[in-house]
């Protein structure tokens, strides 16, 4: 799959040290799109080898659930609410400062510009999103959107932001296991 979903030609790969697949069907070693060849390791053996031992382990949930998931159980609806506000509050507090520093350093139309495009990449895509409001300031997008009526801006907007994301070099665009309204280009709809 690795190949046919392409990613032997993006260079967001070229840093892999391993290519891990579940079924030995690959060759074994892959060649990234830098020219390196990293080796290729397959699960599968090992899995069908430690079957036994990976059910019983499995069979043991406390082992493998995640902590946050028996909280509620462990300290009460209350006490889970209470550490969510609290930290929902101190991540607030540190964006807002984040947010007055910026306005200290730029124009409030382009920190708000940014604020807003980085986050909408929400997830793994915040750098990529920052990125994009460099590359486009809200100055040169305003400039751009002034004289298009205002009940086509937004297809206007789309289209100039799209097209700024595919200038090069590449936007590291991530998205593996997103949710399709997280997606990037959901994400760009958005922003426009």
């Amino acid at each position: 799959d690795f190949r046919r979903h392409g990613h032997h030609h993006d260079p967001a790969y070229n840093h892999l040290a391993l290519h891990l697949v579940f079924w030995p069907d690959e060759p074994q070693e892959t060649m990234l799109a830098s020219g390196r060849r990293v080796p290729v390791a397959a699960l599968a053996p090992w899995v069908e080898r430690r079957q036994e031992e990976i059910h019983r382990w499995l069979e043991q949930p406390p082992l493998w659930q995640e902590p946050c998931r028996s909280a509620p159980s462990r300290m009460g609806d209350e006490a889970v609410a209470a550490v969510l506000d609290r930290l929902g509050d101190i991540r607030f507090r540190r964006r807002t400062a984040e947010l007055r520093r910026a306005l200290a350093r730029q124009d409030r139309d382009e920190a708000l510009y940014c604020a807003l495009l980085e986050a909408l990449g929400y997830g793994g895509n915040r750098e990529a999103f920052l990125h994009l409001a460099q590359r486009l300031p809200w100055p040169a997008l305003r400039g751009l959107l002034l004289d298009v009526p205002p009940q086509q801006r937004a297809a206007a907007a789309l289209e100039v932001l799209a097209e700024a994301a595919r200038w090069p070099p590449s936007l590291a665009w991530q998205t593996a296991g997103l949710r399709p309204g997280n997606h990037p280009a959901r994400r760009l709809e958005a922003a426009a």
